[in-house]
């Protein structure tokens, strides 16, 4: 196994840790011209959802000072591990990665040796900057699965006003009420995408409702008498405007219910003062990049998603 370079410590990150580990990735988003700001709040309920004192690491450098951070998240009933890590750009280059990703596979070796995978194919899933070799690189032993764009639009004036299907109107998202029925809406409307998207509805609803300041009037619900139709979930805190999923039943499109939607959360963020507004969407996608297309939006970056089998290490255990 790779050591880590001399003068490099590892350790297991804490909540403290979540500023400079913020910085660790804004100096990697400088680097590979990325906008995806990420700020404290959101990797603080992100690293929430992480088993912190088994599944995360942070490696510091001679200073003492974080300067890279790896974690794994189990999904037991898929037999899915979703890596997430970041290295800073001037300790890029010397091993840090390497050791990082077999240290995190060591550790969910040890995971799998302590479940129950009956007739399940477990892997590896992780995201990376499509502009960054590093990554590159460092994952070229996995299968590249899909590779996901960042829209964004900067309005310098008023979205038009949405033109809603017949029948169909629209409210914000009522907590208590209507989370199991989005849930459903969402891991629905994605099925006939590629990838996994579908998430336990308890992870769900504590990683996108049970969250501090969440905002249940940034949550738009296109309507067909008490059926919800289609959703535009936008979350609250994020440095700039962001939509996090729009999704429509498979019988109610073909009405433009995601285009209206759309319109609609631009005209929300147009009257909270923000300008600019993100998304992202599967890179092949057709028909979703030209419906963001023809309201402004551009592709500014793209995301690589890699996968690792993990069968034949299943074998050995």
């Amino acid at each position: 196994m790779t050591q880590l370079p001399d003068g490099y410590t590892l350790r297991r990150p804490t909540l403290d840790d979540a500023l400079a580990i913020t910085q660790t990735y804004k100096a990697n988003d400088v680097q590979f011209e990325s906008n995806h700001e990420l700020n404290v709040a959101e990797l603080i309920q992100f690293m929430k959802e992480v088993d912190l004192n088994n599944n995360a690491w942070v490696v510091l450098d001679e200073q003492g000072q974080v300067i890279a951070y790896e974690e794994v998240i189990p999904n037991p009933e898929k037999a899915r591990f979703d890596l997430e890590g970041v290295v800073h750009p001037d300790h890029l280059g010397k091993g840090i990665g390497s050791f990082l990703v077999q240290t995190v596979e060591a550790r969910i070796a040890e995971i799998m040796s302590g479940m129950e995978l009956n007739d399940l194919s477990p892997y590896i899933i992780v995201n990376v900057n499509g502009k960054d070799p590093f990554a590159k690189e460092l994952f070229a032993a996995y299968d590249r699965e899909k590779s996901d764009a960042v829209m964004e639009i900067q309005m310098t004036e008023a979205p038009r006003e949405p033109s809603w299907a017949d029948g169909i109107t629209v409210r914000s998202f009522v907590p208590g009420q209507d989370d199991k029925t989005v849930w459903h809406v969402v891991n629905t409307s994605f099925q006939s995408i590629p990838g996994d998207h579908d998430m336990p509805f308890d992870s769900w609803r504590n990683f996108n409702v049970n969250r501090e300041g969440f905002d249940p009037s940034l949550w738009f619900l296109a309507m067909d008498g008490d059926t919800i139709a289609g959703v535009c979930l936008c979350p609250h805190d994020k440095n700039y405007g962001w939509v996090r999923q729009i999704g429509v039943l498979p019988e109610y499109r073909g009405r433009e219910i995601g285009l209206s939607l759309l319109s609609y959360a631009l005209g929300e963020w147009w009257r909270r003062g923000e300008k600019r507004v993100g998304l992202a969407v599967q890179s092949d996608n057709v028909p979703a990049i030209s419906l963001y297309k023809k309201l402004g939006f551009h592709i500014d970056s793209v995301y690589d998603t890699y996968r690792k089998s993990l069968v034949s290490l299943r074998a050995k255990i």
